[in-house]
């Protein structure tokens, strides 16, 4: 097997990778709070669209997903904070 062929392996891997956190995010759904703490939804979206498109560069997503802090709000819809950081805890473990 010549050095190209190897390559080309891992960066196939690599895709394949890359594709299934984009489709974990895809599925992922919360649940939407509005009489406790929740995570401000628009800071969740825009944390998993940027862990998408790293996903989808082939870029590392850790340290987007341990280096987040999400606002918490109240009296206006959330996200479920439990339900968001058992999701992002459950994709880093995923992570080769």
């Amino acid at each position: 097997m010549s050095t190209d062929d190897h390559d080309t392996g891992n960066q196939d891997t690599g895709n394949a990778r890359g594709r299934a956190v984009v489709d974990r995010i895809e599925a992922a759904r919360f649940t939407p709070v509005r009489l406790r703490q929740g995570y401000d939804m628009s800071e969740v979206d825009a944390l998993l669209d940027a862990v998408q498109q790293a996903a989808t560069a082939g870029r590392r997503i850790r340290p987007l997903i341990d280096g987040a802090t999400l606002r918490r709000v109240r009296l206006r819809e959330g996200y479920a904070i439990d339900e968001v950081d058992r999701f992002l805890a459950d994709l880093v473990l995923a992570l080769p």
